[in-house]
Formats: structure tokens, C-alpha cells, sequence
């Protein structure tokens, strides 16, 4: 019987023990399940859902996982943490509003992440990706590294910082700030160098000889003032120049010359008065040099001009008597900025040495021997054409002169004015002591009834209004004031 109850009471209580380890099992289910969806636990601390700041400084291992599920997270300081590059991305893209705090290994040192301005000794490619976990960073100050071309394009990408580097030159370091540099002494290298410098907005290297190195990288650099010297036969003369006048410096080796003026590259006008070369040897200088204007004096009879002259007469004071010839005027020829020229009362026979000076407005030839002015068809920008006293027959060139308004061929051999019947802006014609006729002039006038035709003038070649009229006192002036040539008698 006792033994009956006994094991009944065993029973109960077995299944009594049974319901509350069920019952315990359950609570602690209930209870975990609860704390999972309220609490996250991570190094052994737990932390609720809404947790807006976790401090884990210092920590040697980090359960990014459960740290990724507190989506609430504000701001994680992870500094001196071990954490690992792939674990911070991890953690930036599972967080993306918190803000985490940690100690990155960046060029053999540990910077805060929140850093903003940053100390970089001889970075690796490597390194610089480092720096998209620098959310405050402003300035990268970097020192012994050679990495040029990729900072140069990393500082040009869009960036929220500004990188700084710097460059080895001249037994100097210059940052890649630097605007301005002068580096007398500068080689080769040191050219090289100066291309890792974006900044430069002037170099000045005069006293450095290495001028291909200089054109080299002045061309690639417009944007920036490249000033250096170039010693032209014992002068210095500055890469800024247009002009240079070596006037009086004997020159025997034109090549060595030449050579120099390559490293000028703004010269517009290079003067060789009196240097002691010939005509010919500067005339094909000129034609070498596609950018320069070489300039020198051409000496004929008893006068001497320059070839960048504009205009010239031989009615000077000081020789009323000398007269020139064919030879002696052939000179000329290089002189290809005359307008305005006068040679009136010498003894020429030829207008050839005249016939490729193009830019001639104003060419007076009276009183010579000429006889043909064929040669002159190229000079289409004539518009004053004095030629009285030769022995011209023909003057079918004007045809190629549309711009004549005053013609003056008194005294010749000419029959035929008809050339000059589609002139536009003829003014006056002067033809007296010719062989026209009475109705040459008739057929003239016909086709030319505005423009002032002298064929009977009693007062000579020049007389009556041909000296009086307007275009010829213009021509006074411009032959006067040209160039300084004001002790003509115009």
C-alpha cells in the first residue's frame, strides 16, 4: 500500500518536475526571443535595437555582423580597434547613416578617420584608395613620393579634399602649389620635374642653357609664362622679345645665328643693319625664317634705306644732282613694304627692279628713259601713277591697277588711252605732249565723263591743278612723315 502511494507520489512528482522544465524551457524561449528582438549582444555587451552610439575602442576582435544589424547605429567609434579595411566597408554600406569612427592604416601609420587634414610619407596607390574613409578630410599633404602622374590625376578628380604633393627640383622641394619658380641653374632633369607642378603660372630661367628642354616644356604649358635668355652673338636677349637689333655686329656665321633664333619664339623683327653680310645672304635668311622679318640697309647711288621702309624719294637737299641707274636701283627689290616710292628725274631704263613691290600705292618714275611698264601687272594696289617725260608707247598694265585715281603720262609715245576706260576711281588723267588726238580725248571723256582729262595743257607735266589737288597733298604729307623722312623737298 505504501509502497503503492509511494510510487504514485514519485509520478507526480516526476511529470510536476516534467511541466516546470517545460515550462522553464518555454519562459527562457519566450525570454530570448524577446531579448533578440530588443537587444543585440556584441563583445559580450549587450546593446538595444535603438542604440544610437557604441564606443569599442580599443576592442581585439569586432563581430561586424551583429554590429551591421543595429540599424540605428548614429556613430561607431571603432579607433584603435583591430578592425580591417573589407570589415570598415562592410560596415559603411550595412550603416550608411552612422558615422564610423576607426584607426586606418594608412602609409606605415594609423590616422583617425576623422581626420582632417592628413600627413602621407611615401604613399602607396594603395594608400591613396585608403582615403574614402576620410569623411572630413580636407587637405593630403604628401612628401617622397614619385606617384606624380597619379596624384596629378587623383587632385583632378572630384574630390572633397585637396591633395598636396612635393617635387624635387633644383636641390630644392617645391609643393604643387607652388605658382612661381626661378631656377637659373636649372638642368635637364629639373626642366622635367616642373611638369608635376599644375600650379605654375611662371618659370623663369634665365641663365639656363638647356633650350630644348625649356621650348619643350614651355609648349606644353601655355597657360603658363616661361621666360628665359638666349645668348644671340654676346647679347642676352629675353624669350619675351619681338624685336632684336644687332645692328653694327659683324656676323660670320649665319647658322650659328639661326641656331639661336629657333629659341626665340615671339620674335616678329630682327634688324642687321651694317653687319657686314651681303643682300643676297639676308634676303635668304628672311625667306628661311617663316615667323621673323629680317630687316637690313640696302645701299644705292648716294643713298641707303631699309628694307621695312614705306616709303622713299630721292628729292633730298643734300643730293639735287646725282642720278641713278638701272644697277644701282636693283636693291629695291628687297624692300617689299614700300608704299609710297619716288625716283623721278634719274636715268633709269627698266622697271623691273620695281615689279614685285606689291604694296605700292604711290610710285612717281618721271623723267626717265623708260619705255616698257609691263613688269608692273603684279602692282594691283596702285592708286597713284606719275610717269610724265619717258618713252612709253603702251600702257596696257593699268588694266591689273583697279584702284588708280591719278595718272600722269605727259610727254610719252601713248596713242591708246582705252585701258583705263573701266577705271572706277579715276580722278584725273594727265596725257598733254602725247600723240592723242582731239577725239581720242572725245572717245575719253565718252566713256570717262567725270574724271578730269588733260590733253592740251599749256602749263607743262605738272603744272595747272596736278600739284594742287587733294590726293597730292596727301602724297606730300605721306612722303614727309614716312619713316622720318621729312628733309625731302615735297
Amino acid at each position: 500500500m505504501n509502497n503503492q502511494r509511494r510510487r504514485k507520489y514519485t509520478a507526480s512528482r516526476s511529470s510536476l518536475i516534467m511541466a516546470l522544465v517545460i515550462c522553464a524551457a518555454a519562459a527562457l524561449t519566450v525570454a530570448l526571443l524577446f531579448f533578440d528582438s530588443h537587444f543585440i549582444c556584441v563583445n559580450g555587451t549587450a546593446y538595444g535595437s535603438d542604440t544610437k552610439f557604441i564606443d569599442l575602442r580599443g576592442a581585439r576582435t569586432i563581430d561586424v555582423g551583429r554590429l551591421c544589424n543595429i540599424k540605428g547605429l548614429e556613430k561607431l567609434d571603432l579607433r584603435d580597434s583591430l578592425l580591417t579595411e573589407e570589415q570598415a566597408d562592410r560596415l559603411r554600406e550595412n550603416l550608411p547613416g552612422c558615422e564610423v569612427l576607426w584607426s586606418v592604416p594608412i602609409a606605415g601609420q594609423l590616422a583617425d578617420s576623422d581626420a582632417v587634414e592628413l600627413e602621407l610619407k611615401n604613399p602607396s596607390e594603395e594608400d591613396f584608395a585608403l582615403l574614402r574613409f576620410f569623411d572630413n578630410l580636407e587637405t593630403v599633404n604628401v612628401s617622397d613620393c614619385e606617384l606624380y602622374d597619379y596624384m596629378q590625376e587623383l587632385s583632378s578628380g572630384d574630390n572633397s579634399w585637396k591633395l598636396v604633393w612635393t617635387v624635387p627640383i633644383g636641390g630644392r622641394e617645391y609643393k604643387s602649389t607652388t605658382v612661381s619658380i626661378k631656377l637659373p641653374d636649372a638642368t635637364a632633369e629639373d626642366i622635367d620635374q616642373l611638369r608635376y607642378l599644375p600650379n605654375l603660372d611662371a618659370v623663369e630661367m634665365s641663365g639656363c642653357e638647356e633650350y630644348e628642354k625649356i621650348m619643350e616644356f614651355a609648349e606644353s604649358r601655355p597657360d603658363c609664362a616661361v621666360n628665359w635668355t638666349v645668348d644671340v652673338l654676346g647679347q642676352q636677349v629675353s624669350s619675351r622679345e619681338t624685336e632684336l637689333d644687332l645692328s653694327g655686329t659683324k656676323i660670320s656665321d649665319v647658322s650659328e645665328l639661326e641656331k639661336n633664333l629657333a629659341y626665340l619664339p615671339k620674335l616678329e623683327r630682327l634688324i642687321l643693319c651694317d653687319c657686314g653680310l651681303s643682300n643676297e645672304t639676308l634676303h635668304e635668311l628672311n625667306q628661311r625664317q617663316e615667323s621673323i622679318k629680317v630687316v637690313w640697309r640696302v645701299y644705292f647711288g648716294k643713298w641707303s634705306l631699309r628694307t621695312d621702309a614705306t616709303a622713299f624719294s630721292t628729292q633730298q637737299p643734300e643730293k639735287p644732282s646725282y642720278k641713278l641707274v638701272d644697277d644701282e636701283v636693283r636693291v629695291l627689290k628687297y624692300c617689299t613694304d614700300l608704299e609710297m616710292l619716288d625716283l623721278g628725274h634719274q636715268a633709269l631704263t627698266s622697271v623691273e627692279p620695281f615689279a614685285d613691290l606689291t604694296n605700292l600705292k604711290v610710285l612717281i618714275l618721271a623723267d626717265n628713259r623708260i619705255s616698257d611698264i609691263s613688269p608692273l601687272y603684279k602692282l594691283t594696289k596702285m592708286e597713284y601713277f606719275e610717269m610724265f617725260i619717258n618713252r612709253i608707247d603702251d600702257i596696257s598694265v593699268v588694266q591689273y591697277m583697279p584702284n588708280l585715281t591719278d595718272v600722269n603720262f605727259c610727254w610719252n609715245r601713248i596713242s591708246d588711252p582705252s585701258p583705263l576706260y573701266d577705271h572706277e576711281h579715276l580722278e584725273r588723267v594727265w596725257m598733254c605732249g602725247g600723240q592723242m588726238s582731239g577725239a581720242t580725248k572725245q572717245e575719253f571723256m565718252a566713256q570717262q565723263p567725270d574724271v578730269i582729262f588733260d590733253l592740251y595743257s599749256t602749263y607743262g607735266s605738272t603744272n595747272g591743278s596736278w600739284r594742287t589737288c587733294k590726293n597730292f597733298g596727301k602724297i606730300r604729307e605721306g612722303f614727309r612723315q614716312h619713316n622720318g623722312m621729312n628733309d625731302y623737298h615735297w
